[in-house]
């Protein structure tokens, strides 16, 4: 069995979220490993043909960053306690920030939750769960948090 050192597990600090975050503890306390949170912000330029400003976007990106890594800051300070951990927030696509900072991390494993979606909304918007099993390198577990 291989030796995992460095769990990646995504975050997008939603109210399910926490559950995710239980899971990464026991996983890194149980296997004596480092756990690497990432939370991407999304990349808006996708909106700008529909008649969004481009300075609109930025300001909007800059909001979202800044709010999230003040959770991230928050995350790292609670989880610190108990293990080791670092924290990164990015922009960009988010299952590709993903497989990229596994690969440049050296993560060992990805853990990441799954919000359970279906129908039309899963049709037209896809899993980003999905995407990164598809595309990853490194091995994925799902977590589907109880709702």
């Amino acid at each position: 069995m291989p030796i995992l050192k460095k769990i990646l597990c995504p975050v997008d600090f939603s109210d399910i979220h926490e559950q995710l975050i239980d899971y990464a503890l026991e996983f890194g306390r149980g296997l004596g490993a480092e756990i690497e949170f990432l939370y991407v912000a999304p990349d808006l330029a996708v909106h700008l043909p529909f008649g969004v400003e481009n300075d609109d976007v930025m300001h909007i990106i800059a909001d979202l960053t800044a709010g999230a890594e003040k959770k991230m800051r928050k995350l790292l300070t609670t989880v610190r306690r108990e293990i080791e951990a670092d924290g990164h927030v990015v922009y960009g696509y988010p299952a590709e920030a993903i497989v990229e900072m596994a690969v440049q991390q050296g993560s060992d494993l990805i853990l990441m939750g799954t919000h359970g979606k279906t129908g039309i909304h899963r049709v037209l918007f896809g899993s980003v769960a999905d995407q990164v099993i598809k595309s990853s390198p490194v091995p994925v577990i799902t977590v589907r948090p109880k709702t």
